[in-house]
Protein backbone atom coordinates (compact mmCIF):
# COMPACT_ATOMS: atom_id res chain seq x y z
CA UNK A 1 0.00 0.00 0.00
CA UNK A 2 1.65 3.26 -0.98
CA UNK A 3 -0.09 6.72 0.17
CA UNK A 4 -1.98 8.81 -2.28
CA UNK A 5 0.97 11.22 -1.56
CA UNK A 6 3.43 9.62 -2.42
CA UNK A 7 2.17 8.87 -6.07
CA UNK A 8 4.86 11.26 -7.38
CA UNK A 9 7.58 9.48 -5.99
CA UNK A 10 6.75 6.37 -6.82
CA UNK A 11 5.96 7.31 -10.36
CA UNK A 12 9.70 8.99 -10.48
CA UNK A 13 10.94 5.67 -9.34
CA UNK A 14 8.88 3.52 -11.58
CA UNK A 15 10.56 5.50 -14.52
CA UNK A 16 14.03 5.83 -13.13
CA UNK A 17 14.10 1.99 -13.10
CA UNK A 18 12.78 1.29 -16.32
CA UNK A 19 14.91 4.07 -17.64
CA UNK A 20 18.03 2.11 -15.90
CA UNK A 21 17.02 -1.00 -17.31
CA UNK A 22 16.90 0.66 -20.72
CA UNK A 23 20.19 2.15 -20.85
CA UNK A 24 21.57 -0.81 -19.52
CA UNK A 25 19.73 -2.97 -22.10
CA UNK A 26 20.92 -0.81 -24.46
CA UNK A 27 24.73 -0.50 -23.36
CA UNK A 28 25.36 -3.91 -23.45
CA UNK A 29 23.75 -4.46 -26.97
CA UNK A 30 25.46 -1.50 -28.34
CA UNK A 31 28.75 -0.89 -26.79
CA UNK A 32 30.28 -3.71 -24.94
CA UNK A 33 32.31 -5.99 -25.92
CA UNK A 34 32.91 -8.73 -23.76
CA UNK A 35 28.86 -8.27 -22.71
CA UNK A 36 30.21 -6.58 -19.13
CA UNK A 37 29.07 -2.96 -17.98
CA UNK A 38 31.04 -0.55 -16.37
CA UNK A 39 30.17 -0.23 -12.37
CA UNK A 40 30.24 3.55 -12.66
CA UNK A 41 26.99 3.20 -15.35
CA UNK A 42 25.22 1.46 -13.11
CA UNK A 43 26.26 2.90 -9.91
CA UNK A 44 25.82 6.60 -11.38
CA UNK A 45 22.46 5.62 -12.90
CA UNK A 46 21.16 4.46 -10.05
CA UNK A 47 22.56 7.22 -7.76
CA UNK A 48 20.47 9.66 -10.05
CA UNK A 49 17.16 7.35 -9.41
CA UNK A 50 17.98 7.61 -6.18
CA UNK A 51 18.52 11.55 -6.10
CA UNK A 52 15.42 12.13 -7.78
CA UNK A 53 12.93 9.43 -5.56
CA UNK A 54 14.94 11.26 -2.73
CA UNK A 55 13.40 14.82 -3.76
CA UNK A 56 10.32 13.99 -4.57
CA UNK A 57 9.28 12.56 -1.54
CA UNK A 58 10.87 15.34 0.44
CA UNK A 59 8.72 17.81 -1.09
CA UNK A 60 5.75 15.74 -0.37
CA UNK A 61 6.68 15.22 3.07
CA UNK A 62 7.19 18.95 3.84
CA UNK A 63 3.68 19.40 1.68
CA UNK A 64 2.29 16.89 4.43
CA UNK A 65 3.47 18.86 7.03
CA UNK A 66 2.14 21.39 5.82
CA UNK A 67 -0.92 20.72 5.26
CA UNK A 68 -0.99 19.58 9.19
CA UNK A 69 -0.37 22.88 10.36
CA UNK A 70 -3.42 24.56 7.84
CA UNK A 71 -6.18 21.80 9.10
CA UNK A 72 -5.21 23.17 12.34
CA UNK A 73 -5.92 26.45 11.97
CA UNK A 74 -8.65 25.57 10.00
CA UNK A 75 -11.82 27.29 11.34
CA UNK A 76 -15.44 27.30 9.68
CA UNK A 77 -16.98 29.97 12.52
CA UNK A 78 -14.38 32.57 10.28
CA UNK A 79 -14.87 31.75 6.94
CA UNK A 80 -16.57 34.20 4.67
CA UNK A 81 -19.97 33.46 2.96
CA UNK A 82 -20.84 35.78 -0.42
CA UNK A 83 -24.41 35.28 0.71
CA UNK A 84 -23.23 37.03 4.44
CA UNK A 85 -21.23 39.71 2.67
CA UNK A 86 -24.34 40.70 0.68
CA UNK A 87 -26.47 40.72 3.58
CA UNK A 88 -28.42 38.04 2.16
CA UNK A 89 -30.05 40.07 -0.88
CA UNK A 90 -29.17 39.10 -4.41
CA UNK A 91 -27.53 42.44 -5.87
CA UNK A 92 -28.92 41.82 -9.56
CA UNK A 93 -32.75 41.55 -8.78
CA UNK A 94 -32.89 42.46 -4.86
CA UNK A 95 -34.25 39.19 -3.98
CA UNK A 96 -33.41 37.40 -0.39
CA UNK A 97 -30.81 34.88 -0.68
CA UNK A 98 -30.55 31.54 1.62
CA UNK A 99 -27.53 31.43 3.69
CA UNK A 100 -24.72 29.36 2.68
CA UNK A 101 -23.48 28.90 5.92
CA UNK A 102 -26.55 27.19 7.38
CA UNK A 103 -26.13 24.90 4.41
CA UNK A 104 -22.49 24.07 5.62
CA UNK A 105 -23.51 23.33 8.85
CA UNK A 106 -25.73 21.70 8.49
CA UNK A 107 -23.75 19.06 5.78
CA UNK A 108 -21.30 18.91 8.28
CA UNK A 109 -23.46 18.13 10.99
CA UNK A 110 -24.71 15.17 8.78
CA UNK A 111 -21.14 13.98 8.02
CA UNK A 112 -19.64 14.20 11.77
CA UNK A 113 -22.74 13.91 13.82
CA UNK A 114 -21.01 10.62 15.54
CA UNK A 115 -18.01 12.18 15.76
Amino acid sequence: FVPVSFATASIILMFGLFAHFAFVTAYRANYSVAGELPEWIIFSSLFLNCILVTLASRRQVLELGKLQSQLRALSVQRTHCYCCDANHVNPLNNEAMPCDRRLVYDALAEWFCDY
